[in-house]
């Protein structure tokens, strides 16, 4: 027996995805341009560079040693990245997840309480009802503005601010209108 929850999961498919669906059922080709994996888009890792490193770390790799943050080496990698671009980041600050759907949630949970509030961009990612509903997080929908390019209306933002919000999601490039935010 799943939770509460986990009976509200299955809800009504993306209004998007329906009509994507609806035309491949149609027989027609539909090439997803919003799509994060470029693997579908034929996109792929030169095998002859990939597989001499799988086999070296498979060989090293014997004995799994979890670390909660991501692969120490990993880590320092990356925070020697940014140092290289006058960011300091120290290893301890960074956290690797398998994904940005698992990020999201880690921010949701570390950012808001169950009943508490995130402000989220209207159109969005599919996903983020999904992340917030398992976070126990409420997702406040603020828009944006398709004659202005899918431009944020700061005002129309401001006034979805109540006292139970905690943050504000921007993405940028905005995910699926391709919005990029100015500085301001």
């Amino acid at each position: 027996m799943f939770s509460t929850i986990a009976k509200r999961l299955p809800g009504e498919t993306n209004a998007l995805y329906k009509i994507c669906s609806e035309i491949k059922s149609q027989g027609y080709v539909v090439h997803d341009m919003v799509s994060g994996n470029v693997n579908e888009h034929g996109i792929t890792f030169p095998q002859e560079i990939l597989e001499p490193i799988l086999i070296r770390s498979s060989r090293i790799s014997s004995v799994y040693h979890p670390d909660p943050l991501g692969q120490k080496d990993a880590r320092v990698a990356i925070s020697s990245y940014y140092q290289k671009q006058e960011t300091a980041i120290p290893p301890e600050n960074i956290m690797l997840t398998p994904g940005s759907s698992i990020s999201y949630w880690y921010c949701f949970k570390l950012l808001a309480n169950e009943g508490e509030e995130i402000l989220c961009p209207r159109p969005s990612y599919p996903l983020f009802e999904y992340i917030a509903l398992l976070s126990g997080v409420r997702m406040v929908p603020y828009p944006m503005e398709e004659p202005r390019g899918w431009a944020i209306n700061i005002e129309r933002l401001e006034a979805t601010i109540s006292t139970k919000a905690r943050a504000i999601i921007l993405i940028s490039p905005h995910n699926p209108t391709g919005h990029v935010a100015e500085k301001e």
